[in-house]
């Protein structure tokens, strides 16, 4: 048996951060929806606020952000926002360029729009 299956679900010691912050959010106010930093926080609050008894998204919608690969696998699909590195990764790159190229030149301020990806969590 892992190491992780022996633990249990029911201590508070052994619960996932994301899972604990839910909970103590949870003893502490009411809420409709959450919007997490990552898709990682956001699918351990679902597991919390499921383990509450409360149901995503007709309780409290989550909402993450990264978009990572196993986000539209789950059995929720997570709603989040795609982060797009490939793009602000060349976006750098190119404004490093023309740094090094003219150090004089005026800087510009570049917005990304960001993608929504709604799924069944919201």
């Amino acid at each position: 048996m892992s190491r992780h299956a022996r633990q249990s679900r029911k201590s508070p010691w052994r619960r996932p951060f994301p899972e604990i912050e839910t909970i103590t959010l949870l003893d502490r106010t009411s809420f409709s929806a959450m919007c997490c930093m990552s898709d990682m926080l956001a699918m351990g609050a679902t597991v919390a606020l499921r383990e509450r008894g409360l149901s995503v998204p007709d309780d409290c919608a989550v909402m993450g952000f990264d978009n990572i690969y196993i986000a539209p696998l789950l059995v929720r699909p997570l709603s989040t926002i795609e982060r797009r590195i490939s793009e602000a990764g060349s976006l750098a790159i190119g404004a490093l360029i023309d740094f090094l190229n003219d150090p004089k030149q005026p800087r510009r301020m570049v917005l990304m729009e960001p993608t929504v990806i709604l799924r069944e969590t919201t």
